[in-house]
């Protein structure tokens, strides 16, 4: 599923769901979207193998964090 709102009043049924099962509400959302920004985070994406998450443009582009899941074998790593 994917979805994006600058509105916690859009939250889907099944995200509100999802949230309750956590022992969230919509304050911890707020908490949470709050951190985020305060460590200039602008997007978090997840994969099978890897997350990214955005923190800044450049032009049409955007820097980002990978965080994968296993340490990465030295022919994959940058030097």
């Amino acid at each position: 599923m994917i979805f994006h709102s600058d509105s916690y009043n859009d939250v889907p049924d099944s995200l509100e769901t999802g949230y309750k099962i956590l022992g969230w509400d919509e304050s911890t959302l707020k908490k949470i979207r709050q951190l985020l920004s305060n460590a200039n985070c602008l997007s978090i994406s997840t994969g099978k193998e890897l997350a990214t998450i955005g923190f800044s443009y450049s032009g049409l582009g955007k820097y980002a964090y990978k965080l994968f899941d296993q340490p990465l074998s030295e022919e994959l790593t940058i030097s």
